[in-house]
């Protein structure tokens, strides 16, 4: 039980920022003294730790990767869902033509329309297929990045587990044996924690070309407007003079 507390005790201060006061050092110098005792069993822990670091970031990854699947199905459900009340629609029109000018009023508007979206979902596709490139690249990037970054952790840890192996076999005390491993596994650390920090600058950057993509929508959805402006007038006109004739009528 008391070498297990030990190796927990190790752990504990080599892979977290631990405030020590004078008592808890006092009260743990004794166990510490038997370190090198329970080097492998610490070292195994701490290659745990970092294996489940190294799987904690591959699952970020993949989560994104999720996201963007969802979203992609959520754009089809909408446009399916938008397809069937759009054929309700243009069948209700259909029926309110009761002339030969209304009837062509509303051709003209329904083959418009259907005209009009064909290019505006091309439009859109082909904007969701630009940004998602630029994401793939990004997000490429970002996976390298840190690949390289944890490899370098890695190596580093490894360093220090071997330096620790060695300064025991040389006979250094286990409480200077500890604190070095404590050091440097922090050090490794805060140094993979600093270059990930980096990757910010890469997110700021695809924070601006989201903006840029929404103004785009907001254009191409504008450009839909306005190609059946004419249509609909049109269609309106031509429903409005049926409407007004029947009212002069008897």
């Amino acid at each position: 039980e008391e070498k297990s507390k030990e190796v927990k005790e190790a752990l504990r201060g080599s892979l977290h920022n631990a405030s020590s006061t004078s008592n808890k050092k006092a009260s743990s110098t004794k166990p510490l003294t038997d370190f090198c005792s329970q080097i492998d069993k610490i070292i195994v822990a701490i290659d745990d730790k970092v294996v489940a670091d190294v799987d904690k970031h591959a699952g970020k990854v993949t989560k994104k990767d999720e996201k963007r699947d969802d979203i992609r199905t959520q754009i089809d459900t909408l446009r399916e869902h938008n397809r069937l009340k759009r054929i309700t629609q243009l069948e209700e029109l259909s029926r309110k033509g009761t002339t030969l000018e209304q009837k062509k009023a509303i051709e003209n508007f329904t083959a418009e329309f259907t005209q009009a979206l064909i290019l505006k979902n091309k439009a859109i596709d082909d904007l969701i297929h630009s940004h998602r490139e630029e994401i793939d690249a990004l997000t490429g990037a970002k996976k390298d990045f840190v690949t390289k970054s944890l490899a370098t952790l890695k190596t580093d840890i490894e360093t220090a587990k071997i330096k620790a192996r060695s300064d025991c076999t040389k006979g250094v005390s286990g409480i200077t044996v500890r604190t070095d491993l404590k050091n440097a596994l922090q050090k490794a650390q805060a140094d993979f924690k600093k270059k990930v920090l980096s990757l910010d600058t890469l997110t700021s950057t695809s924070t601006k070309d989201i903006s840029y993509k929404k103004s785009e929508l907001l254009n191409i959805e504008d450009a839909f407007k306005k190609s059946l402006a004419r249509s609909r007038v049109d269609l309106i006109t031509a429903l409005k003079t049926e409407k007004a004739a029947s009212s002069t009528n008897p």
